[in-house]
């Protein structure tokens, strides 16, 4: 049997699944079957390597199965406390909302969930502490690290009103990111397929927001420094808006609404 012929029978197989899913399975299948013959195997050995349909058919479904039955599930909430006055936080998080609060507690304290599939590794020095999620495979192809596993879980943290953090440097993805009632010097924050919510914020060296279909909404911000926000597909909203700097907005088929805002120089792009 050669490729065209394996994927036409592989897609009537299949008929059960939606259009994306078995697309997913018929790209893997294809690069496996091209992989193959780039080693030297013939188009027909390739293919029969795979073993039969019954058996690729099997396979898939009972992923399918496994993959609804714990679709829903949310994991293990954990808790970690800084050791050290750390001036740096950085988060390299996936599928995970984040938000960042004051606490009044006097430490600095990260909330956040973990299972056998997903965990976080976790590095804290005098100054820094580094937190970055690593997936294990669950499915091959449903969700490949199953992305809904976490839609209903969040990482909270928590910094108390006089920390002596200089900087939050914030990662995730499809998910949103909201930082409230802060006072810290310099803010990152980045998330694609995720809104932004930035109220009542001091950043005297600055502000950057990033992300892909994405909103921002910015509220009450005071800055030294500048005041940046690039997005596509998604609307930037600035409302009482402070900097001594400059402030960039970039935005494709998004609107930009501004209310009460002082800086040196105000550019705004839109494309679309």
């Amino acid at each position: 049997m050669g490729k065209e012929k394996f994927i036409d029978e592989l897609k009537y197989k299949l008929n059960y699944l939606s259009e994306e899913e078995i697309s997913k399975v018929v790209t893997y299948y294809s690069e496996i079957i091209d992989d193959k013959i780039e080693d030297g195997m013939t188009e027909e050995d390739a293919v029969l390597s795979l073993g039969s349909m019954n058996e690729i058919e099997e396979i898939i479904r009972t992923e399918a199965e496994n993959y609804k039955k714990e679709n829903n599930f949310q994991g293990e909430r954990k808790r970690y406390i800084c050791k050290n006055d750390v001036k740096l936080i950085h988060v390299d998080d996936k599928n995970t909302s984040i938000e960042i609060n004051p606490t009044s507690e006097d430490i600095i304290y990260i909330e956040y969930y973990e299972d056998k599939y997903s965990e976080y590794d976790i590095l804290e020095n005098e100054d820094t502490v580094l937190i970055k999620k690593v997936l294990y495979p669950r499915f091959m192809f449903f969700g490949g690290f199953l992305l809904n596993n976490f839609t209903k879980t969040k990482m909270v943290i928590n910094i108390p009103l006089k920390a002596t953090i200089e900087k939050l440097d914030i990662s995730t993805t499809n998910a949103y990111i909201n930082c409230i009632d802060l006072n810290v010097p310099r803010i990152e924050l980045e998330s694609s397929n995720g809104k932004m919510n930035v109220k009542n914020i001091e950043a005297l060296k600055g502000i950057k927001m990033y992300s892909t279909n994405g909103s921002f909404n910015i509220t009450n911000l005071k800055s030294g420094n500048m005041v940046k926000c690039n997005t596509t597909n998604g609307a930037i909203v600035l409302q009482d808006v402070r900097t001594d700097d400059d402030i960039e907005l970039k935005t494709t088929n998004g609107a930009v609404k501004i209310n009460s805002v002082a800086s040196k120089m105000l550019t705004k792009f839109r494309v679309g």
